[in-house]
């Protein structure tokens, strides 16, 4: 009986049959009252009365003097004669029985074996064999068929659990894994979905896998493992795309602290600041949520900035607004800054590191400076410089450059001052002679003036205009048409180069019978040379030489003589 023993699942609850407490068998003694008026049977029509007939094994029973095997166990809706074990025929099993000889004792009698345990079901009717068979929901959320164990142990694989359906405790043999579906070494190794919870408290798809005899294993995530990208899953279950507990978190309206950006509800400020803290509490990602960043990102050893995160820490591309991440960039005058013009300054970097799902600006460059005062500072958006540095999923926007410096001005002209062989030659004396009438002889033109600037790299026109020709003696010889007054003289020509009324012109004599020119060529224009314009060439200069800058205007042209 010891094998038989170690197959009774600890103390079942006594529930017999109605009739078990009063029941008795044929032939006991039955105590009589005694009294006057008691009537005391006729033994001989005891011993007359004929033996009822007992039911065999495995015929129904409400009551244990019924079977032949004075054994009646509960069985479907009913009982059935059972005996005890020894050699219990196909579809009966041997377990142990409470109460089936004497109360509160166990005995090992013969039990119809239920087919239906662990069967799917979806009502206890398709489960009843023992009574209170039930169908119950596991933590699969399937149904299948438990068993009555309330006086009857449970086969192996299968313990006596306490069930609670519709607030009344049943006692119902359960597997021992907790689900039928994941009991033994030919269910091992499959799967089934399941839901985790994440740390932001959202559902994530996840699977179980059959351990056997271990039953199901615990709720896994797709992968242990989580690095931000481009499909923006959250492969590790754990709310967000990325390794949670590996990451600083950065939103605009979070506060730069020594204990910032642990989690989620309490986010650094800046960008730069988050990877301070990467460094000081060995996560190596920072993660940005969507918004504007005027600042400049300084990377450091190991640590990546990963945006695209809403405002619910769910990732996205930048495509979209609710996930879009702008960095403007700015003056760099942080530590180990140069003071130079850039978004990101990656400077020494023996740990690669990647910037992903960014826009990225690059600043204005305002003033003049570098070292020994160079002019035109350049306006980088990644500055890199012995580091190894991903850019993935990044727009970036090129800023503008510092002009140069001015030019300085151009020298003086040569000769500022009119000199006398800049004037104009004489011209030609006008025909002077005996005749009747003369409209065509008159006299030549003066000659220009001149002017050198040998010394000057200007290539100005600088002679002046020629003068005019002299006027004829009359005006018209025709026969009725006759002019005898002198025709005015002709007006000189510009100088080579006006500007103004500089190097104008000078009128003709007025002719008739007045000489000379009605008014003079004006002066030829004296100017100093116009300002250089800035170059739009650039050399390395700076700080190791590392720096771009614009170079400065070159020197103005030396000033144009007079004309």
């Amino acid at each position: 009986m010891g094998n038989l023993a170690s197959r009774v699942v600890g103390a079942l609850f006594l529930c017999g049959l109605a009739a078990c407490a009063s029941s008795s068998r044929a032939g006991d003694e039955v105590d009589a009252a005694t009294g006057d008026d008691a009537a005391v049977p006729d033994a001989s029509v005891i011993d007359a009365m004929p033996d009822a007939k007992l039911n065999g094994f495995g015929e129904p029973c409400t009551d244990t003097n019924q079977c032949e095997s004075n054994l009646c166990i509960a069985a479907a809706t009913g009982g059935v004669c059972s005996q005890l074990c020894g050699s219990c025929p196909t579809g009966w099993g041997c377990f142990g029985v409470l109460g089936a000889i004497d109360p509160g004792q166990v005995a090992f009698v013969c039990v119809p074996v239920s087919n239906q345990l662990c069967s799917p079901c979806n009502a206890d009717s398709e489960c009843t064999l023992l009574g209170m068979d039930k169908c119950i929901t596991q933590d699969t959320g399937r149904k299948y068929c438990a068993r009555d164990c309330a006086t009857v142990s449970c086969p192996t694989g299968y313990s006596c659990e306490n069930e609670v359906i519709g607030g009344v405790t049943f006692k119902e043999c359960m597997p021992t894994t907790g689900a039928c579906d994941c009991m033994n070494a030919m269910q091992m190794g499959m799967t089934d979905p399941c839901t985790l919870t994440t740390l932001l408290g959202t559902q994530c798809a996840g699977t179980s896998t059959c351990g056997g005899t271990a039953g199901w294993g615990a709720c896994a995530a797709p992968s242990t493992m989580d690095t931000p990208d481009a499909a923006y899953t959250d492969n590790n279950c754990d709310g967000i795309d990325g390794d949670y507990m590996k990451g600083i978190f950065v939103a605009g309206g979070g506060t730069n602290n020594a204990t910032c950006g642990l989690t989620h509800t309490t986010p650094c400020q800046t960008i730069s600041f988050g990877i301070v803290r990467g460094v000081q509490a060995s996560r190596p990602n920072v993660y940005v949520q969507a918004g504007t960043y005027n600042e400049v990102i300084v990377l450091l050893n190991g640590v990546s900035v990963w945006g695209g995160y809403d405002f619910a820490w769910q990732r996205g591309p930048y495509s979209n607004n609710a996930n879009k991440v702008t960095v403007t960039g700015g003056q760099d005058t942080t530590t180990g800054g140069d003071g130079e013009y850039l978004t990101v300054r990656a400077h020494d970097l023996i740990v690669p590191a990647t910037i992903a799902d960014l826009i990225l600006q690059g600043p204005t460059a305002q003033g003049v400076g570098g070292a020994s005062g160079l002019d035109g500072r350049s306006s980088y958006v990644v500055h890199s410089k012995a580091a190894s540095v991903t850019l993935s999923r990044v727009q970036i926007t090129a800023g503008a450059g510092a002009n140069g410096g001015t030019g300085s001005a151009g020298q003086d002209a040569v000769l500022v001052d009119a000199q006398g062989f800049m004037n104009g030659g004489n011209g030609g004396n006008g025909d002077e002679f005996t005749t009747a009438c003369n409209s065509s002889s008159q006299g030549g033109p003066g000659s220009a003036g001149t002017n050198t600037c040998g010394s000057s790299p200007s290539s100005r026109a600088m002679n002046g205009g020629l003068g005019g020709n002299g006027g004829t003696m009359d005006t018209d010889c025709g026969f009725f048409s006759s002019n005898f007054d002198a025709r005015p003289g002709g007006n000189g020509m510009n100088a080579g180069f006006v500007s103004g009324s500089n190097g104008l012109r000078g009128l003709g004599g007025s002719g008739t019978d007045v000489c000379g020119p009605t008014t003079s060529g004006n002066s030829g224009l004296v100017a100093n040379g116009g300002a250089g314009g800035a170059s739009s060439g650039g050399y390395l200069s700076g700080p190791s030489s590392q720096y771009w800058y614009a170079r400065a205007g070159g020197a103005g042209g030396t000033g144009q003589n007079g004309g």
